[in-house]
């Protein structure tokens, strides 16, 4: 039974907005992906190995490990889309991120996401 969760986690491939949690504290994470299944194994991953490119959220999780706390995560999809419109889901991010104030009493750094759309700009 559990390698048919496993597997079917795996395949799964939900484009959205998710909240990421560390359990027992009230702050919350916003992100936006394509794949959020392979995004939250990602962010384990990087959390785990100190190489998380968001440091609230990195300092939060080393402090756990510092006091020798166990560590859960805890997500939750907000929202499901059908398409990988990276415009869409940049204004759907930015919108959670104020809506949870996520900057201010979460992990989030600001309130710009990295899907906003920026021109090519040709060098001289």
């Amino acid at each position: 039974v559990t390698l048919f969760v496993q597997l079917t986690f795996h395949l799964l491939m939900t484009i959205g907005i998710y909240k990421l949690k560390i359990k027992g504290l009230a702050r919350v994470y916003i992100g936006s992906s394509v794949n959020i299944e392979s995004r939250y194994k990602t962010h384990v991953r990087e959390l785990t190995n100190g190489t998380h490119h968001n440091y609230k959220l990195q300092n939060a999780y080393n402090r756990k490990i510092r006091r020798k706390q166990l560590v859960e995560f805890e997500l939750e999809i907000l929202e499901v889309i059908d398409t990988k419109d990276n415009l869409l889901l940049s204004e759907l991010e930015h919108f959670w991120i104020v809506c949870l104030d996520a900057v201010v009493k979460g992990y989030n750094v600001n309130y710009d996401t990295c899907r906003i759309y920026r021109p090519n700009i040709k060098r001289k």
